[in-house]
């Protein structure tokens, strides 16, 4: 079947083009909280010195959105195991590592998550991770081929239309990194030992991905938020402008579940990007020009209410809730067109 992604995006992306000026990247790294991974520790007995202080710092001072959970008395059976975020379907852990200091610190960082990391607090739109395949030679036809495909995309996107400057002033999207079309790429080794948190959880995304051997692309936005894989011949112009078209085009300011995705551990100080924002207060009217009952000795009297208020206060809207009562209908249409293009760009994006 033939059919383009973006064919399907741009029939409900005018609707929301008109509801909110925000690109799907910059309102997840505004407002999306990372889920939770799990980090099982059965610990073994007696508990080194080393790690029982690694543990306590990294359950103290995390930025990682990892929690753990101690069990006690595992004797030879000690060891860690990582988790995806509960919710959803049940799976294996992610991978198996040494009670160890060394072990823990594998889990609390890596170069190639730092990288990732620091890319998407400077603004970047989307950071594709390139896992290699280790075959050198396609490894640096793909990535050369990819980032042709990713310079040609940063000119000819284009953001959202944004509000006036005074308008863009007084929102929260207004502050933090600059707004611009911006793509980079982070490669990743699959044997490199730094990185195999971060290798085995893009590889557990998705129940096939480990039989598959050539090289990957991650698209990840937001606070660490891998979209999918696009893998070995997948990776090409029509695929990787999917995946930007969605990622740079009007968010629909709804719940994170409801967006494909799925959060990577990454150790980030994500809301740092937006501390300077300021929210501006509202001086509310004044209680005495407000009848908490009819009647009574503390109510103004209509005449009285009027005249306080003729000159202070515009008149309220005729229906200030019909426009979205007739966006309603579209929204929900854009939603079911979504699910059933993005099942479509999982066909496509595989090899052939």
């Amino acid at each position: 079947m033939n059919v383009r992604f973006p064919f399907f995006l741009i029939l409900f992306s005018g609707w929301l083009a008109s509801a909110c000026s925000v690109p799907v990247f910059r309102y997840a790294l505004e407002f999306w909280d990372t889920d939770t991974y799990l980090l099982e520790v059965r610990l073994p007995e007696p508990v080194p010195a080393d790690f029982r202080e690694a543990l306590a710092a990294f359950a103290a001072e995390r930025p990682i959105n990892v929690a753990v959970r101690e069990i006690e008395g595992a004797g030879a059976n000690a060891g860690m195991s990582l988790r995806f975020p509960p919710g959803g379907a049940v799976r294996p852990p992610i991978l198996d590592l040494p009670a160890t200091a060394a072990g823990l610190a594998l889990v609390q960082d890596s170069p190639a998550r730092a990288a990732l990391a620091g890319k998407l607090l400077a603004g970047d739109t989307a950071v594709f991770l390139f896992l290699e395949s280790g075959d050198a030679g396609h490894d640096r036809a793909v990535r050369e081929r990819l980032d042709r495909i990713l310079r040609d995309l940063e000119g000819t996107l284009e953001l959202p239309p944004q509000p006036e400057a005074e308008e863009a002033a007084a929102e929260p999207h207004g502050a933090g990194p600059e707004l611009a079309i911006r793509f980079s790429v982070v490669p990743v080794r699959r044997d490199d030992p730094r990185e195999q948190v971060l290798v085995q959880t893009l590889l557990a995304t998705e129940a096939d991905l480990r039989e598959l051997k050539g090289p990957m692309v991650f698209p990840v936005f937001g606070r660490g938020r891998v979209l999918y894989a696009i893998v070995d011949k997948g990776i090409r112009a029509d695929v990787v402008a999917d995946a930007a078209t969605f990622l740079a085009g009007p968010c629909s300011c709804q719940v994170k579940a409801q967006n494909p995705g799925m959060d990577l551990p990454l150790a980030a100080a994500w809301d740092s990007v937006f501390a300077e924002v300021v929210y501006r207060e509202v001086e509310l009217p004044p209680l005495a020009a407000i009848s908490l009952a009819p009647g009574g000795e503390d109510s103004a009297a209509p005449d009285e209410l009027a005249g306080a208020s003729r000159e202070e206060s515009p008149p309220p809207p005729a229906e200030p809730r019909a426009g979205i009562r007739l966006a309603l209908p579209f929204a929900a249409f854009g939603l079911v067109v979504l699910v059933g293009s993005l099942g479509l760009l999982l066909r496509r994006r595989r090899q052939s």
